[in-house]
């Protein structure tokens, strides 16, 4: 996969400068006009394949865990700060003062994940509300990304996290199926399930030792 990812790459790269190169030409020209709706759509499909040989280059890159002490609130804190949302969307974080030894590169990779699709779920009007929490209990460590958004298709619950398997417009699944792999790894598992009335949670348990 690093490999085919590493040739996509590159062919990608020649096709967006030739992109660049194809527009400059026609700046000026008589048929600019009847090209840049064309232009548009090739930008947009280029950069929707970079964004899936990123994706698939992380399926790849789940090294060794490393564990490290963080303070879990001011960690999840900054985790959250880091996700770009609309105004119609807020996020809050619900987690104890505890130190915890984990992974942090690898837990704020499935956070970011689960945190920018629960905030993608809710980037139409009306908006929503994410609520991202945590709590440590008999040396387990389980954090929860919930939304009050549309939901999961219950035909898609069953193979959530499998590669390739998304309900969203244009997504690839491979996110998801790194956030299990990760926790797999960790010897923890991942879980989603509907919430009712409406709205997705997603649950992470990790073992704090071993």
């Amino acid at each position: 996969m690093a490999e085919v990812a590493h040739e996509l790459r590159n062919s990608l790269a020649v096709l967006d400068s030739s992109l660049h190169l194809a527009k400059r030409a026609a700046r000026g020209s008589a048929v600019e006009e009847r090209l840049t709706a064309h232009f548009a759509r090739m930008a947009e499909q280029i950069h929707a394949g970079q964004a899936i040989v990123l994706e698939a280059l992380d399926q790849v890159r789940v090294g060794p865990i490393e564990r490290e002490s963080v303070e879990l609130r001011a960690f999840l804190l900054e985790v959250a700060s880091g996700v770009s949302r609309p105004d119609i969307v807020s996020v809050d974080v619900q987690a104890p003062s505890a130190k915890v030894e984990v992974d942090a590169r690898q837990l704020r990779q499935v956070l970011l994940n689960l945190l920018r699709n629960a905030v993608e779920a809710l980037s139409e009007p009306p908006g929503g509300h994410v609520v991202l929490s945590a709590e440590v209990s008999a040396g387990t460590l389980r954090i929860e990304v919930a939304d009050d958004g549309p939901g999961i298709d219950p035909a898609l619950l069953g193979r959530l996290f499998q590669p390739f398997a998304s309900g969203r417009r244009g997504g690839t699944g491979l996110g998801l199926a790194v956030c299990r792999r990760i926790a797999e790894s960790h010897g923890g598992v991942i879980r989603a399930r509907r919430r009712e009335p409406r709205g997705t949670a997603m649950t992470v348990e990790l073992p704090l030792s071993g």
